[in-house]
C-alpha cells in the first residue's frame, strides 16, 4: 500500500536533525547510533503511511506529535496531501524554544 503523501522536511527540522546526528557522532556508539535510526527510518513510514495515528499537539490543533525517544519528539504537520516534519525536538530543551 503506497502513501498518497508527498514528505518534506523544514529546514528547522534539518537543522534538528543534524544537531542529533552532531550529538550522537560524539557521543553514542555505532550499534546506537544505527539503532536511533532505524527506529527514525521506522517511525517515518508509519507517519507516511498513516499520518492522522499520532495525536494533534497541544500547540496547535494542525500539528501532530510522535514520540520517537524519550528525549526526541517529532513534530508534523499535514497541508494538502503533504506531510511536512517541522521539528526534531529534544524535550530536554526549554519548551519555548520549540519552533513551530
Amino acid at each position: 500500500m503506497s502513501s498518497i503523501y508527498s514528505f518534506v522536511w523544514t529546514d528547522e527540522a534539518i537543522d534538528n536533525l543534524n544537531g542529533i546526528i552532531n550529538y550522537l557522532e560524539q557521543n553514542w556508539s555505532l550499534k546506537e547510533k544505527s539503532d536511533f535510526f532505524k527506529k527514525l527510518e521506522k517511525r517515518i513510514g508509519i507517519i507516511k503511511q498513516f499520518p492522522e495515528i499520532f495525536p494533534k499537539s497541544q500547540k496547535s490543533n494542525d500539528i501532530h506529535r510522535s514520540v520517537l525517544t524519550e528525549q526526541i519528539t517529532i513534530y508534523y504537520s499535514i497541508e494538502n496531501q503533504i506531510i511536512k516534519i517541522l521539528s526534531l525536538f529534544d524535550v530536554r530543551q526549554d519548551p519555548s524554544k520549540l519552533k513551530i
